[in-house]
């Protein structure tokens, strides 16, 4: 395996926008890696559980090139970076990491500040808000407000329903 797609979110919940990328992932590459980010919060930002966003994919996506894992906030980026990596196999040469917005986005920042230590290339793919427009944010305020409508257009049903069971 030369390559692998990366792709690190909090899924707080997992959405359609979420699911558009590792699905698309999933048919470009030999293997996708999702990782699970901030597993050791828990607030209105980080509600949920790192089973629960896990059971989420998993119920939704079933596919033997897809790992996933947890990542953990660190102190510091080289801790966090370290974490990162463990997760990716010796052999890839190119990692191919998503996000949404690459200035804004914590984990490129990371990624690139140690770019020249790592034993592998990182290629940076901007996803545009426009393909699904969409925030887990809002997500949240419509779980709240128990918005049916925009949660029935945003959620797939597995997804409901296990949100529905842990509530």
């Amino acid at each position: 395996m030369s390559e692998i797609w990366l792709i690190i979110w909090r899924f707080q919940p997992l959405h359609v926008g979420h699911l558009l990328l590792i699905e698309t992932s999933l048919k470009e590459t030999p293997a996708t890696l999702v990782l699970i980010g901030s597993i050791n919060k828990c607030d209105k930002g980080n509600p949920y559980s790192y089973e629960l966003r896990r059971e989420m994919i998993l119920w939704e996506i079933n596919d033997s090139k897809l790992s996933l894992w947890w990542l953990s906030d660190t102190p510091n980026d080289k801790e966090w970076v370290k974490q990162l990596i463990s997760y990716i196999p010796k052999q890839v040469s190119v990692c191919k990491l998503y996000c949404g917005d690459k200035k804004l986005d914590s984990a490129v920042q990371s990624l690139l500040a140690l770019k020249d230590t790592l034993d592998f290339q990182i290629e940076i793919i901007e996803i545009p808000r426009s393909i699904v427009s969409v925030s887990a944010t809002d997500v949240r305020k419509w779980i709240q407000e128990k918005n049916h409508s925009k949660l029935n257009k945003y959620l797939k049903k597995n997804t409901l329903k296990i949100l529905k069971e842990a509530s």
